[in-house]
């Protein structure tokens, strides 16, 4: 909920009013979608590819709004006029960021962006006043929207930040302007966009490469662009890792299938034990980079380590369950090939009496390196041991499936379904 007058809107947003306006109102929110607009909040007709906000104005405020930002010179009393509303969004996510003044985080990286924002505001909650990001909400239009859900107690603000282009995060990073900048890892992701690899990493090093010394970048001193971070970044830099020595490294670590893992945490001469319901190695990465992190704030780790334990995997990322005896791990959230791989390792190490049965329906965005990407996909289900795969019949899982044929698996435990309502059905 904002706390922030009609006035305050329209000179963050730079809008002209033609009409009957009264600056001392208050707005009690912000929305763009004028199905679930509350009364007292202002409606901001945002355009994208697929649609027009300001065709939903009239709706907007017969329903309630309180006013409507929008572009073009449209006459009326309660009315603002901006040249890009969608600009306008982001001015006024600015303006607010300013005036509550939280301390703030960013979080970019290909994987676990979403696990990391999760598992750092459990670290922080109880401690902080803390808000992160709803849902997907981690775009040029979602993060605006998050920063302006935060009350005037907000304290610690984590902000998830996506991308899919050159550019995008440095736009996210001039909103929301962070104290904190944390990279998890670059990997194949978003590869029709970009060249290679290192754009990718170029694109992610925009959030930290902006940061003063004053600031704190956290990076993962196993990836490969750790020492590249480094020189792209002013900010005092915290590193987490698990080979390669680093501030916040885990020992021993015992992986569960499906169940979580325990690790023993080495800071600074300290080691304590960590257990967490995370599945997975890549997951004790998430987790080194959410407590190097919160130590940042709060600095009692032991405190950190037992909120560890109640952590659970966001929706439909190895998120498991169990009915009548059969486990059912849900990872449809998104495909790339690092994740891929991550699950089908947890699956290929899961102990059972049954079948290991892999269900895939292929990776998009990959660009020129899709076909040897869901080649190298198909290389891994054999390592794996994986006794089915069922593949809906995508151009990337058939690829998938030819090579784990070519390496040796039964054709007959390769199962191709038309439909998710096939797949059901072989199951």
């Amino acid at each position: 909920m904002v706390f922030l007058t009609l006035g305050e809107i329209q000179e963050a947003v730079g809008g002209k009013v033609l009409d009957g306006f009264n600056p001392k109102e208050n707005i009690s929110g912000v929305s763009t979608d004028s199905r679930t607009i509350k009364k007292g909040e202002i409606f901001i007709a945002i355009k994208g590819e697929k649609f027009d906000g300001a065709k939903f104005v009239d709706a907007a405020l017969n329903d309630g709004a309180s006013a409507v930002i929008l572009s073009g010179d449209k006459k009326g009393k309660k009315i603002i006029n901006v040249s890009d509303t969608n600009k306008a969004l982001q001015d006024l996510a600015l303006y607010y960021r300013k005036k509550i003044n939280p301390k703030i985080y960013g979080i970019t990286g290909s994987n676990g962006k979403t696990t990391t924002k999760d598992v750092l505001a459990i670290l922080l909650k109880g401690i902080y006043n803390v808000v992160g990001n709803k849902d997907n909400f981690n775009n040029e239009i979602g993060l605006p929207l998050t920063i302006l859900d935060m009350s005037k107690q907000t304290e610690v603000l984590i902000l998830e930040m996506g991308m899919s282009g050159k550019g995008e995060i440095d736009l996210l990073r001039k909103i929301s302007l962070p104290d904190v900048g944390i990279i998890t890892n670059v990997g194949p992701a978003h590869l029709v966009n970009f060249s290679s690899l290192e754009e990718i990493a170029s694109a992610k090093s925009e959030l930290i490469e902006n940061l003063t010394e004053d600031k704190i970048a956290v990076l993962n001193a196993d990836d490969c662009f750790y020492d590249f971070f480094k020189s792209r970044t002013k900010a005092k830099i915290i590193s987490f890792g698990i080979a390669n020595k680093s501030d916040f490294m885990a020992k021993d670590v015992k992986l569960l299938p499906f169940k979580g893992s325990t690790f023993i945490l080495n800071v600074s001469g300290k080691k304590i034990k960590i257990k967490t319901s995370l599945p997975g190695r890549h997951n004790v990465y998430n987790i080194l980079a959410a407590i190097a992190a919160a130590s940042i704030f709060e600095n009692n780790l032991h405190l950190l380590a037992e909120k560890l334990e109640i952590a659970k995997p966001p929706k439909m990322r190895l998120e498991g369950v169990n009915i009548k005896g059969i486990e059912i791990v849900n990872d449809a959230y998104n495909a790339n090939p690092n994740s891929v791989v991550a699950g089908l390792k947890e699956l290929g190490s899961f102990v059972t009496k049954g079948n290991r049965i892999f269900v895939f329906g292929g990776m998009l965005e990959l660009g020129n390196a899709s076909k040897s990407y869901h080649e190298e996909i198909g290389e891994e289900i054999i390592s794996q041991n994986i006794d089915y795969l069922i593949v809906k019949e995508s151009d990337g899982s058939v690829i998938t499936s030819n090579m784990a044929l070519k390496c040796g698996m039964n054709s007959k435990k390769i199962l191709f379904a038309r439909t998710d309502e096939d797949i059901v059905n072989i199951l």
